[in-house]
C-alpha cells in the first residue's frame, strides 16, 4: 500500500510498486470500497508525470 486516504468516513486505498531506480511506479491500483469502484492502471508511470498531474492547477 503507497497510501491511504480518509474523507467523512469514505476511505481511498492506493497500491502499486515503486522502482526507486528509474523513479517509477508500476501497476498502481486505486481502490474505495465504500463506492465499490476499483481502478487498475497496468505498467509504468514517470513520477514527473503524476507530480505534474497531482499539482496541476
Amino acid at each position: 500500500m503507497l497510501m491511504e486516504a480518509s474523507d467523512s468516513g469514505d476511505k481511498m486505498k492506493i497500491y502499486g510498486v515503486m522502482d526507486e531506480k528509474s523513479d517509477k511506479l508500476q501497476n498502481f491500483v486505486m481502490y474505495s470500497p465504500s463506492d465499490c469502484a476499483l481502478i487498475c492502471i497496468f505498467g509504468s508511470i514517470s513520477m514527473d508525470v503524476v507530480a505534474k498531474q497531482a499539482f496541476n492547477d
